[in-house]
């Protein structure tokens, strides 16, 4: 029995053993000489500009803002991630940071009927040399009325080495 056992066994453990190793990868990290730069952005209702997808037929809202912190350094080597400030709670303004890109349903309530309908609105941003652009549109391709006189707070987060 323990002639029958005994390869078995080594299989197994070699087998375990080899695959652990096998797959590790090395994973990217972000070291002791790598910074951080933090540029704090709101966007005011008054400055959204109304932009049309070509083709599409759908509309949506950006606004544009230097940001000289991104480098070609940074896109060569470094990423750049953002956050939007929501308040959830208007009573006890109480909020939270989300990471872009941000979907959440708008609600809508049709006065003349009652109706209450609801369409997925999606915030997210662009980035390039030296700007980043925030875009603000409706799934369903029409212009998000939650931007009529609303001010967004952006946190835009620049790693570079």
């Amino acid at each position: 029995m323990k002639r029958f056992l005994l390869p078995i066994i080594a299989t197994m453990l070699f087998t375990c053993i080899g695959c652990t190793k096998e797959h590790e990868a090395p994973a990217r990290r972000i070291t002791e000489s790598s910074s951080l730069t933090v540029v704090n952005i709101t966007v005011p209702g008054t400055q959204w500009t109304e932009g049309v997808r070509p083709n599409v037929d759908a509309t949506y809202y950006y606004a544009n803002y230097d940001v000289p912190a991104i480098t070609q350094e940074v896109i060569d080597n470094g990423f750049v991630v953002a956050y939007i400030y929501n308040i959830y709670d208007n009573r006890n303004q109480l909020g939270s940071w989300n990471e872009l890109p941000y979907v959440y349903p708008y609600i809508f309530y049709n006065q003349e009927t009652g109706e209450r309908y609801s369409v997925g609105e999606n915030i997210r941003f662009e980035w390039e040399l030296g700007k980043v652009t925030f875009v603000v549109e409706d799934i369903d391709g029409l212009l998000p009325d939650a931007l009529v006189d609303t001010e967004f707070d952006f946190k835009v987060c620049v790693y570079h080495n």
